[in-house]
């Protein structure tokens, strides 16, 4: 018996002894694990990239705005403007960043309303300019919400030759940018008239040059489909 039970205590000696051991299958990872060491660099990348990110995205660039209403046509000097630092992506060049650049003599080009980032391309050199600011005074309010940069029609209607009435309405300018609308004060005793700032193409200025000297009835009307 005992030779049989040590025979049988041999046996299951040399059969766990093929196994590998628990401690074995379940060894822990060392830092030097290829696995572990992998991905450990793509966190580290992944948190870089993101910083570099969020730094590049953060940075900000002066750039100039305007302190006024710049109305077209009219004359920009460096008091006309401020610096404030923004962060603006993809539109590099498209605003104005240096008031020292400006030369003498610039004008408004396109109208800008104050606290407004300025365009490059809204100012420029007197020859540039293809329209021109003129007033109109208005013989009927505007409705309620139009103002500087909507666009109108101009209607113009010349008085009878007997003087009692005017005659048909005909369109002059069509799709005109309003520059701005004044209250002006008339003369005495006839009280407060509002002018609107009309800005006209080269082509048309002589039509209402003719239309304000006759003294026709010019009447402001909102453009279908214009606006700022």
């Amino acid at each position: 018996m005992p030779s049989g039970s040590n025979s049988r205590t041999g046996v299951s000696a040399a059969a766990h002894a093929g196994e590998p051991s628990s401690s074995g299958r379940f060894r822990k990872p060392g830092w030097k694990e290829p696995r572990l060491l992998i991905g450990l660099g793509l966190v580290l990348a992944s948190v870089a990239g993101t910083t570099a990110t969020l730094a590049l995205t953060s940075v900000t660039q002066p750039h100039v705005v305007a302190t006024r209403d710049l109305e077209v046509g009219t004359k920009v000097t460096a008091d006309d403007f401020r610096t404030v630092d923004v962060r603006l992506e993809g539109v590099e060049g498209s605003y104005l960043q240096d008031v020292d650049a400006l030369e003498e003599g610039t004008v408004v080009l396109a109208s800008v309303p104050s606290g407004q980032l300025v365009p490059s391309a809204a100012l420029g050199a007197a020859e540039d300019l293809d329209r021109r600011p003129m007033g109109i005074p208005l013989t009927a309010a505007l409705p309620s919400g139009t103002g500087a940069g909507d666009t109108v029609d101009l209607w113009v209607s010349e008085r009878e030759n007997t003087g009692r009435g005017w005659g048909e309405a005909e369109q002059v300018l069509e799709g005109a940018e309003l520059a701005s609308v004044d209250e002006a004060t008339g003369t005495l005793g006839a009280g407060q008239q509002l002018t609107a700032q009309v800005l006209v193409e080269e082509g048309d200025v002589s039509d209402v040059v003719d239309a304000l000297a006759s003294e026709s009835r010019i009447t402001l009307v909102p453009h279908i489909g214009g606006g700022r």
